[in-house]
This record gives C-alpha cells, sequence and structure tokens, in this order.
C-alpha cells in the first residue's frame, strides 16, 4: 500500500480558490434575490405613495362634501320657511276669496 502524499501548496491554494468560488457563486444568488426584494419593495412604496395619494383626494372630497351637505341643510331650511310663509300668505287669501265669494252670493239674492 502506497501512502497518500501530503497535500502541497499548490493543492491548499486550489482548494481554497475553489471553495471561494463557490462562496462567490452562491453570493452572486443571495445578491440576484435580494435585487428582486428590493425591485418588490419599490413597487410597493409606490402602490403605497398611490393609495396615500387617493386617500387625500377621499378626504378633501369628503371635506367638500360635508361643507355641501351644510350648505344644502342651509337652504333646505330656507326653502321651509318661505314654503312656510307662502303657505299661510295662500290660507289668507283663500279666505278672503271665500268672504268675497259670500258677499258676492248676498248681493245677487238681495237683487235679485
Amino acid at each position: 500500500m502506497r501512502k497518500k502524499a501530503d497535500p502541497t501548496i499548490k493543492d491548499v491554494f486550489e482548494a481554497v480558490q475553489g471553495g471561494f468560488g463557490k462562496v462567490d457563486r452562491r453570493l452572486d444568488g443571495v445578491d440576484r434575490r435580494l435585487d428582486g426584494v428590493e425591485r418588490r419593495l419599490t413597487m410597493t412604496e409606490t402602490r403605497v405613495g398611490g393609495v396615500e395619494n387617493r386617500m387625500s383626494g377621499l378626504e378633501d372630497t369628503d371635506r367638500h362634501m360635508l361643507r355641501r351637505m351644510g350648505e344644502l341643510e342651509s337652504k333646505m331650511d330656507e326653502v321651509q320657511e318661505a314654503a312656510e310663509g307662502l303657505s299661510k300668505a295662500f290660507d289668507h287669501d283663500t279666505v278672503l276669496v271665500m268672504e268675497h265669494e259670500q258677499r258676492i252670493k248676498r248681493l245677487e239674492k238681495a237683487r235679485g
């Protein structure tokens, strides 16, 4: 049986170089995966920014709608007051017309 020869510096250097090559290839794979994660994070940040912009727009719309609702309620109150006034005036005019008709009927009877 022949004994194995002790490794030479060249053998050790080649083994270390091969190990570093494997580590480099694995790190390249990790870099590619991290690039993918970074790309997805950037896309997520962009989408979240868009959502925030839309939410801000909704807040503005909400404030606008609340202001408009207040204006409409005020207008409705004004219309209701005007309608009540017209109703009273119409009722008063109706009574006056009916009284006038009764007077005319009485006058026609007295004449006739």
